[in-house]
């Protein structure tokens, strides 16, 4: 085999010579690698057939002698090829693993991955090169069609996006929504049933003796109580007043809350950075307070349970919040409100050792079948006969959003059902106890 780079062989006698050559070349014609070598000239001392046959030989010897040149690539191959040899064999360092383009004998566009790496003689000069390089171009058009394929999916995530995004938008502003008509019917009927129409009646009782009110109090027993009804009335007044006071800083919260929805579902297509310090246990209160107006009078109340040194959790604030009031709302929705032990609770816990906080919601309600828990998060997906799978899915995207993931476990019908929000703990400070 004499057209091997024997330089750097050791010299054996001619029948293990014959043997070396012989598996060599076994070698070289097994492997699915194109094989060339060729001298400091670059001109072509040997190759294997894989390597002839792609420059247009049908023998290997008949490449020996030939240079790029003389072979079918264009000069613009050419040159870069004979530069990168020439550099090789200049610095005396091997590349390895290059992908690159190049067209093969019939004019077709192929890629190879090719290394390159330096001949060398008994004394460690260079006299040559080696090459080889295996074609790719399949996998190139995989990558290709992937990328391609890719491409038209981010579209249609995008699309899709935008879906995800109205959806959550009027999912959680409808729950919103929602506490807010229940605070306005409340307040319409304390409006109408409230110490304004007593006042009213009262006024209505003394307006005829408005010109003899002293002859009036004189003559009518009745007169003696007047200054007892009147600041009962005011008292009266005042606690009222300070209901509706109440309810209406509830409605401010809820239409708070509803921008902060709308911004924030809007925040999706980009990235998040409005973190702020939250304390874990106001959040939970918070929570709670907003599904219980949605619900209004009647319903299962929510218990808040959270430890004196709960943490302070730096995160995105509102989108917790819809998260958390979406799992309160369903939860309370679960207890049937004819269930004497109906309750709702909402705890926070930390697991120091998996660096996690975790919003747990817990009912002792409807309880969730174990075929459905696996569905739950899916868009669309519901076990109500009136919902409409959204508020779960919406939740578990948001929980995403924020580091965290968004669990469900229940130990079925009718034994209720639990929710947690886990949070990783490098967002959250342990708050020092009061």
């Amino acid at each position: 085999m004499s057209d091997c780079p024997a330089a750097s062989l050791p010299k054996l006698d001619p029948e293990a010579a014959r043997q070396r050559d012989q598996v060599l070349r076994t070698v070289l014609e097994s492997i699915p690698h194109c094989v060339f070598w060729k001298d400091r000239d670059c001109l072509y001392l040997g190759s294997n057939s894989g390597f002839a046959r792609l420059a247009g030989f049908d023998d290997a010897a008949d490449l020996i002698g030939q240079d790029d040149y003389d072979l079918p690539w264009t000069r613009t191959e050419t040159d870069f090829f004979r530069k990168c040899d020439l550099d090789v064999m200049a610095r005396g360092e091997a590349i390895l693993n290059v992908e690159e383009p190049q067209k093969n004998a019939l004019g077709e566009e192929t890629w190879l991955l090719t290394s390159k790496v330096p001949l060398r003689d008994e004394a460690g000069r260079v006299f040559g090169i080696l090459g080889m390089f295996v074609d790719i171009t399949d996998r190139k058009r995989a990558e290709l069609e992937r990328d391609e394929a890719q491409a038209k999916l981010v579209v249609a995530s995008r699309e899709a996006g935008k879906s995800e995004i109205a959806t959550g938008v009027l999912h959680n502003v409808g729950n919103a929504i929602n506490s807010i008509g229940v605070g306005v019917d409340l307040l319409r009927e304390r409006l109408g049933a409230g110490p304004v129409a007593l006042a009213e009646r009262l006024a209505a009782s003394l307006r005829p003796h408005r010109a003899d009110f002293p002859a009036f109090a004189a003559a009518d027993p009745r007169a003696a109580a007047l200054p007892d009804l009147v600041i009962g009335l005011s008292e009266a007044m005042r606690r009222e007043h300070d209901r509706l006071r109440d309810e209406l800083a509830q409605l401010t919260e809820q239409v708070a809350h509803v921008k902060d929805v709308i911004s924030s579902q809007q925040a999706f297509a980009r990235p998040r950075t409005a973190r702020e310090p939250a304390p874990a246990a106001a959040l939970a209160e918070e929570a709670a307070r907003m599904a219980t107006a949605c619900i209004g009078p009647g319903g299962a109340a929510v218990r808040v349970r959270t430890a004196a040194d709960a943490p302070v959790v730096t995160t995105d604030r509102s989108l917790v919040l819809q998260v958390l009031v979406n799992l309160l709302h369903n939860a309370l929705q679960a207890v049937p409100a004819d269930q004497e032990d109906g309750s709702v609770e909402i705890r926070v816990a930390q697991d120091a050792t998996a660096g996690t906080l975790a919003f747990v919601v817990e009912d002792n309600g409807r309880g969730i079948d174990a075929r459905a828990i696996g569905r739950l998060f899916e868009h669309g997906y519901t076990t109500r006969a009136d919902g409409h799978g959204f508020g779960l899915h919406t939740a578990a995207l948001s929980a995403g959003v924020l580091g965290g993931r968004l669990e469900a476990a229940s130990d079925g019908p009718g034994r209720g059902a639990r929710f947690t929000l886990t949070l990783p703990m490098d967002q959250a400070a342990v708050h020092p106890a009061a």
